[in-house]
Formats: C-alpha cells, sequence, structure tokens
C-alpha cells in the first residue's frame, strides 16, 4: 500500500500592498477575504501604476510600472450590475439614466450613479475603488468584465522576502507587529527608485488545499487530510526550496526528515495561480486551474528527499 499527498495553495486575494494594509480602514475591508489565509508571503515588485481613456463601449486601462506596460478593458456595464442589480431591468428599457466619472489617484476610481430620466435628479450614486494590482488578479483569474492586458504574467513575477504561517488567519497575524516585515521595511531598497518601499512590498495571502491518496492493490481511496499538518508541510517546503533571505529557519534537512517519516510515501506541492514566486536561489512558477488541478512547476518529496522541478 503506497500513500501519497496531492497539495496546492492559492491566493486569496490580489497582491495587497504594505500601504494598502497599513491602512485601518482597507484593512478592515480585507478582513473577510483573508479569514481563511493561514499561510502568507511577504515579496516585493514594481509598483504598477494606472492611467486610462474613456472609450465609447468601456474604459481603455494602461497600467505600467516603469519596465512593462499592459493595456486593457473593463466593462462598464458590469459594474452598474454588480452594484445596483434592482435597477438592472429599468437601465435595459431605458428608462433610468446612467451617470459615470472616472479618475486615478494613484489607483483608479469609478463614479457611478443612476438618474431620473425626466428630471436628471440622482437616484443612487457610489464609488468603486480598484488597483492596478486588482485588475492584474482578476485578469488572472479569467474575470470576463476584463479584457486585454495580455502580458499581466510580467506583472506577477514576485520576489519573496519571507514565508510564514499562523494558527489563526493572516489578517490576525499581519494586523499585529511583524518582526519580518518591520526588518524588511527598514533594510530594503525600492526597486524603482520612484517608489516608496511601503508601495513595492506586498503581502500574499494564501490558503491550502490537499488531497490524500490511498493506493491498496485493487483500488484508490481517499484519506483524511489535516490541515494544520498540511499548512505547515507546504510552509516548510517552500522555506527549504526557495530559501527567502528573512526567513531565519531554512528547514534545510526538511526532505531528509520526509524520508524518515511513515505517514506518506510521496508528496507533491504545486502553486495554484497564474504567479511566479522567486528569490536570488531558485523560482516557482505557478498555473491557475479553477479545479485546482495544474501543469506547473512542482516541489516533490519522496524517498529521495525534496526537489523544486521547473517545467
Amino acid at each position: 500500500m503506497r500513500k501519497m499527498q496531492a497539495c496546492s495553495f492559492s491566493l486569496v486575494s490580489h497582491p495587497i500592498t504594505n500601504n494598502e494594509f497599513s491602512n485601518k480602514q482597507q484593512r478592515n475591508n480585507l478582513k473577510s477575504s483573508l479569514e481563511n489565509s493561514k499561510l502568507y508571503a511577504i515579496a516585493q515588485a514594481r509598483y504598477p501604476r494606472i492611467d486610462f481613456k474613456m472609450q465609447e463601449n468601456g474604459i481603455e486601462i494602461t497600467i505600467s510600472n516603469d519596465e512593462f506596460k499592459s493595456v486593457g478593458y473593463i466593462d462598464i456595464f458590469y459594474l452598474f450590475k454588480v452594484n445596483y442589480p434592482e435597477y438592472i431591468d429599468a437601465i435595459l428599457s431605458r428608462d433610468v439614466l446612467l451617470n459615470f466619472k472616472t479618475y486615478s489617484d494613484p489607483n483608479c476610481y469609478f463614479v457611478i450613479g443612476i438618474k431620473e430620466k425626466d428630471t436628471g435628479n440622482m437616484i443612487r450614486e457610489g464609488m468603486i475603488e480598484i488597483s492596478a494590482w486588482q485588475l492584474l488578479f482578476y485578469k488572472s483569474r479569467g474575470e470576463r468584465y476584463i479584457s486585454g492586458f495580455d502580458n499581466y504574467k510580467d506583472f506577477l513575477k514576485l520576489f519573496i522576502h519571507y514565508v510564514g504561517k499562523t494558527s489563526k488567519s493572516t489578517y490576525e497575524r499581519l494586523s499585529k507587529g511583524h518582526h519580518a516585515r518591520l526588518n524588511i521595511l527598514s533594510s530594503e531598497e525600492p526597486i524603482n527608485r520612484q517608489n516608496l518601499l511601503s508601495e513595492e512590498l506586498l503581502i500574499l495571502a494564501f490558503e491550502v488545499d490537499a488531497v490524500n491518496i490511498i493506493q491498496n492493490p485493487k483500488e484508490y481511496d481517499l484519506g483524511e487530510t489535516k490541515l494544520n499538518d498540511v499548512i505547515d508541510l507546504v510552509e516548510r517546503s517552500l522555506i527549504s526550496s526557495l530559501m527567502p533571505k528573512y526567513n531565519e529557519v531554512k528547514y534545510k534537512s526538511h526532505g531528509e526528515k520526509f524520508k524518515e517519516s511513515d505517514e506518506f510515501d510521496s508528496c507533491c506541492l504545486t502553486l495554484n495561480d497564474n504567479i511566479q514566486l522567486f528569490t536570488d536561489e531558485a523560482k516557482l512558477c505557478g498555473k491557475y486551474d479553477a479545479s485546482g488541478l495544474s501543469n506547473s512547476d512542482y516541489i516533490i518529496l519522496d524517498e529521495s528527499g525534496i526537489s523544486l522541478n521547473n517545467i
């Protein structure tokens, strides 16, 4: 009988800038989306900025970080449909008028409203803020209301400074003082001298999934998965493979300890997102698939120890 484990990890939210997380109001808006994340990384990348032009059927948005530039579009009608679903029939029958304005500083802000057709009086109005990181993340997940940004992967190459886990949630862990985050802010420099380090520094919040496969001579069976044990294994595997600078413990003997364990014969770890995590030592390229099964780089633990395989 052979016992195998297939693990994957994926982002629960867009890459969150240190500035965004340090802003109390913005951080509180992230609380629910980070609630199920117990694995996180602190990364760095060039800060992407937004510019846009109004088009007849949408908004042309340009994202640039002084190294790469990408042009895409967002469906305006989708914004109304999501925010004012009760007015969709009236909008389609032209019984009400749409009011739309936009500006950037530095994120993109959409002010959308519904007006009475006869009087022009405003019925509803609200503002939506969306960052370049959000647009790139939603594009990477195949959201249909965003088109273009064909080279979005150029922006999603993220340098990893630190990998960590928590018994509660990423939100709670990083809302308090975090030694590695503070050390990085005090020691590192911006990649782009025109940016602030706090703009380039990113929090990546992940969720982890795993399936245990027990192979009997005549059939396969799915065993019970203990999530906390899986999170521990994924964290150690990432640190051991990528060797982030600010992880003091590098788990260099992680592969050897796995060989000595009789819990599993092998374990395979993949990144279920269209992003690249890299350090000076190694890189791990992911690939998103809604099923959680993707053909991407992988980390394997087996009788040989641990290895990171780039494909």
